[in-house]
């Protein structure tokens, strides 16, 4: 079952069973096999049929699009289609990737289009600081002359964009040795320990917020990193460390997560870790829910719909 549909089960005090609120689950890789000689039909019903049931006495149906606007069109069941078929405001959520995202808005808004559907707005997400003036005014003025109204410009948080060294942990089928005190320290950047202990230093102190990744059997690097503060060190090999590292780690709170896989293949699983931040916490949302409040005209959107 999908995780956020889990989340959202839960924040939202839904009653509903899981394949009501997610009726189609695909996953990461292969999804395709699973549809060899099915009735395509019959998940375009599938949603449908979800759809009538979970609106009954509802004020507000939230729908959540995938990755992509074109995910589901190998079964002829992208987002916009599905939109117009259930009378939906449709709403564009685009990152912040400077001057080239009108390219991809218009573009966005064409294929909308395509399906006889026209997008009611569209928020900008993860906007560097620096830039929330030129999107609210630059931006916002293209935007307008493609028709696409502005609604939101969610500004960048580095804690929505970190991970927690649980939610790695957790992920990577590993085993805490040590500074389990601090499995819930922030995370935002992987650096990977694999030089003298001197060339190391020099970008262990330069990133903050950092997981370092190095062999079990690397004390000194080990080490080095503990005093530079790391968030968390993953242990590579399956190989102990000197037991006089597990001390400091754990007056410093920095946990040690021993694997089973090397550096190289442990580098891989947390590549694809890297943005699926969830709000699984209470800071999390909170701080999530005061940026939405804050940033996005969730008003006029309620008033619309």
């Amino acid at each position: 079952m999908d995780e956020d549909v889990e989340f959202m089960k839960k924040l939202l005090n839904l009653k509903e069973e899981n394949k009501i609120i997610c009726p189609i689950v695909l996953s990461e890789a292969d999804f395709l096999k699973s549809f060899i000689g099915r009735n395509l039909k019959e998940y375009e019903e599938k949603i449908y049929a979800s759809f009538k049931e979970i609106s009954i006495e509802k004020d507000v149906i939230l729908i959540e699009g995938g990755h992509t606007l074109s995910t589901g069109a190998f079964i002829n069941l992208c987002a916009p289609k599905l939109a117009k078929a259930f009378s939906s405001k449709f709403i564009l959520v685009h990152q912040f990737k400077g001057d080239f995202l009108i390219d991809e808005a218009v573009q966005a808004k064409d294929y909308c289009l395509k399906w006889g559907l026209k997008p009611y707005g569209i928020i900008l997400n993860k906007v560097p600081q620096e830039k929330i003036d030129f999107a609210n005014t630059v931006i916002k003025n293209f935007l307008n002359m493609h028709d696409l109204e502005l609604l939101g410009v969610i500004p960048e948080n580095s804690i929505l964009n970190s991970l927690t060294v649980k939610e790695i942990y957790e992920k990577i089928d590993g085993k805490i040795l040590a500074g389990e005190e601090g499995i819930n320290n922030l995370v935002q950047t992987f650096l990977v320990g694999a030089m003298s202990v001197e060339s190391s230093m020099k970008y262990f102190r330069k990133t903050t917020n950092k997981l370092i990744i190095t062999g079990g059997d690397r004390t000194d690097l080990i080490l080095a990193a503990l005093e530079t503060k790391a968030s968390g060190i993953i242990l590579t090999g399956n190989l102990y460390p000197s037991i006089k590292v597990f001390p400091k780690a754990d007056e410093l709170k920095i946990p040690l997560i021993l694997v089973s896989y090397d550096t190289f293949t442990t580098l891989q699983l947390l590549q694809k870790i890297i943005g699926k931040t969830k709000l699984i916490d209470e800071e999390r949302i909170k701080i999530a829910k005061q940026i939405f409040e804050e940033n996005i005209s969730w008003k006029r959107i309620l008033e619309e719909v």
